[in-house]
């Protein structure tokens, strides 16, 4: 006398295989989502680097025209390379240069003309 009762070693397999496939999806979502949330809080650090060092131009730290400077500003856990550059690209007309690197990697930049009346 056979029992069928319970499921077969094939349907357990296909189950389990199903599920590990599913478990897998959700890990590597779950990993990107980090690596992209990293990515985006530095981003976000930079650009208040950036806001900070236009706003500290005018009153604080100017920077000489034709003139290039480099340092590290530590914001947050990173140790960002902020590099800066003026240059005078007309009559009355400067362009300031910020770009932000951390690692090797350059995070953003930013450039903009600025007009003396």
């Amino acid at each position: 006398m056979r029992l069928d009762k319970g499921f077969s070693l094939l349907e357990v397999g296909v189950s389990i295989l199903i599920l590990s496939i599913a478990l897998l999806t959700i890990f590597q979502s779950i990993s990107f989502n980090n690596s992209n949330l990293d990515s985006i809080k530095k981003k976000a650090f930079a650009r208040q680097i950036i806001i900070n060092r236009i706003s500290s131009y005018e009153f604080i730290d100017p920077i000489r025209i034709n003139s290039f400077r480099s340092f590290d500003y530590v914001f947050g856990p990173y140790n960002f390379l902020v590099f800066e550059e003026m240059s005078v690209t007309g009559i009355n007309k400067k362009q300031f240069s910020i770009r932000i690197s951390l690692d090797d990697e350059v995070i953003t930049e930013y450039t903009t003309l600025a007009g003396n009346e």
